[in-house]
């Protein structure tokens, strides 16, 4: 990847959010230079999610995406919405169970997978989650189920019992 993705929290302030379907005969393609293409595996193979991976060449094939556009394949890496929260400053709360069981990543050790996701989101700390099991939650603990950032300084998570 040539440059590090900013990766805001989600909670930044913003000037717009824009909700659209891409094309490039838009006023916006201007300022989209890339487009990441992850995998999903429906939350740890549990759905089927063949076709939610076509998306994204789907629409470079549709030329949905300008030309100037560059399309960064990180296939096979398994990344769902969800499974990251971060401060905006370089810090990645996320679960052990989320992203790093063999299901969805195959790296051996946190570390291998925190030096991957250093080098694509540029972050420099990782608070893990070991627990946090809920019952019924299809997305083995997917971090925005559990905690979430509510400023640089302060998560709010939920209260699980133990059992």
């Amino acid at each position: 990847m040539k440059q590090k993705i900013h990766f805001p929290a989600e909670w930044h302030p913003q000037s717009i959010v824009l909700f659209t379907w891409p094309h490039k005969l838009t006023d916006w393609t201007p300022v989209l230079y890339e487009v990441t293409d992850f995998v999903s595996n429906g939350w740890g193979m549990k759905f089927v999610a063949n076709y939610d991976n076509l998306i994204i060449r789907t629409l470079a094939k549709m030329n949905t995406f300008s030309n100037s556009v560059e399309i960064v394949n990180i296939q096979p890496f398994v990344l769902e919405g969800g499974s990251l929260e971060n401060d905006g400053n370089g810090t990645l709360l996320t679960t052990a169970k989320c992203i790093g069981p063999v299901n969805r990543n195959e790296y051996p050790r946190n570390e291998q997978l925190e030096a991957h996701l250093k080098e694509l989101f540029g972050l420099s700390h990782f608070l893990w989650l070991e627990n946090g099991y809920l019952i019924d939650d299809d997305t083995n603990s997917h971090i925005d189920m559990l905690a979430r950032f509510c400023d640089e300084q302060t998560i709010a998570y939920i209260q699980t019992q133990r059992g």
